[in-house]
């Protein structure tokens, strides 16, 4: 049995979800670090905050879209491969 397919299926959409997750995190984490940090002492209370705030919301809606990506790309990537099983389908019922 060869379960290569729905292996590369969920293989790919994990990839993108986590890149899509970790890269969020990051951005979140730089925001937090601008406000808490002598960084945001350096660019003046006002302009941290802002920017710190900004960026620590670009960060979580990339975190929270992290899982939308991982069905978003098995949806795809099965129906791609939905021709191919079913010619297997066919051939093992033969």
């Amino acid at each position: 049995m060869n379960t290569r397919s729905s292996s590369g299926v969920n293989s790919k959409a994990t990839a993108a979800s986590l890149v899509v997750g970790i890269i969020g995190a990051l951005i979140m984490g730089t925001g937090m670090s601008i406000i808490m940090t002598e960084i945001g002492a350096m660019l003046g209370t006002a302009l941290s905050y802002g920017l710190g705030i900004g960026l620590g919301v670009i960060g979580i809606i990339l975190v929270c879209l992290a899982y939308p990506v991982y069905n978003y790309i098995i949806k795809k990537e099965r129906a791609r491969i939905v021709s191919e099983i079913i010619r297997l389908t066919d051939e093992l019922i033969k």
